[in-house]
């Protein structure tokens, strides 16, 4: 699989993530109609998205729950109320560092029953 800038890249990219979601809620369905944890449900999309980078050939590239390459620097956000909080995304498919084109894709999950 071509992971590109251009559209086809791009399309590639949308198929690897629907094959892995079409299997995530094929093999987890149980976990979704459970009172389970967004890490647990992250995790298990994590799996599937790195079986299908491996299935791709995508080797140099990976899925990973709440990534932070920049241990000191976390990305906070700030609100009106003086509440900090980090941002760190649920799930990025990137290639850590090593490819000129980094981040492929990045995901917030949010249950149904989330405020």
């Amino acid at each position: 699989m071509d992971i590109t800038r251009d559209e086809n890249g791009f399309e590639n990219l949308k198929d690897l993530f629907w094959e892995a979601n079409r299997a995530f809620i094929e093999k987890y369905l149980d976990l979704l109609y459970e009172d389970i944890s967004e890490r647990c449900l992250c995790g298990a999309l994590m799996h599937e998205l790195n079986k299908q980078l491996e299935k791709n050939d995508c080797n140099n590239y990976y899925a990973d729950v709440e990534f932070n390459r920049n241990k000191k620097e976390i990305k906070q956000l700030h609100n009106d109320d003086g509440f900090v909080s980090n941002i760190l995304p649920d799930i990025i498919v990137h290639s850590r560092g090593k490819e000129n084109l980094d981040n492929l894709l990045v995901l917030e999950m949010k249950k149904s029953s989330a405020n």
